[in-house]
């Protein structure tokens, strides 16, 4: 029987997908080197953090600033430029109403490979926080972690929280880290398709 429901956030709750992958093209002017270098990492950008992207491209073409300096400005740019287009494209068709029915019946989490800071801006800014128990971001210590084994903590440290077996858990997400988190972590988990329609959530709860 689940009893508590981990949500991944982009491409699962918020249209985000396609946004992260523009801005990175867009945060460096075209015909630069640097927007060169972002083109190359282009199959990176699911697997690597935004800082070991952006050390990528250092290395790649330096500049004026040191490198540690560099990583720290553009991670902000992207931060904000993704923000803004998250709270402009809003939630996923459905994922709005499944919180909405969900969250009065389960504990409802997130887990996401985004920074924590940065991924809680956000939930606060659409407004999506009051339908959920905790947020679970990348944090600071988990700054190496693949995707799927920084999720896979996280789904532990929910279920020391509420005090549940793996069984009585479910990860809802879209990606191929989502459901590696969940087979290693001993849970259940729903895919989310390409519509992004939640409403089969019902067949598994």
């Amino acid at each position: 029987m689940i009893k508590t429901i981990v949500f991944d956030w982009d491409g699962t709750i918020v249209d985000s997908l396609q946004l992260k992958r523009d801005v990175w093209l867009d945060i460096f002017p075209k015909h630069t080197k640097a927007h060169f270098a972002v083109q190359k990492l282009l199959p990176e950008l699911k697997t690597s953090t935004r800082s070991q992207i952006l050390a990528k491209i250092f290395d790649v073409v330096g500049d004026e600033l040191p490198k540690e300096e560099f990583v720290a400005k553009y991670s902000l740019v992207y931060r904000d430029e993704v923000e803004k287009g998250i709270l402009r494209n809003g939630f996923l068709p459905g994922a709005k109403e499944a919180l909405e029915n969900l969250s009065g019946n389960f504990p409802l989490y997130v887990n996401s490979a985004t920074p924590h800071e940065s991924l809680l801006s956000v939930v606060e800014k659409i407004n999506a926080a009051k339908y959920f128990k905790n947020i679970f971001g990348r944090s600071l210590s988990q700054e190496n972690h693949t995707q799927y084994d920084l999720k896979v903590e996280n789904l532990r440290e929910i279920s020391k929280l509420e005090n549940l077996s793996p069984k009585e858990i479910l990860m809802v997400g879209d990606a191929e880290a989502d459901e590696k988190a969940a087979q290693i972590f001993g849970c259940k988990f729903f895919k989310v398709d390409s519509s992004a329609n939640l409403s089969g959530l019902k067949r598994v709860i």
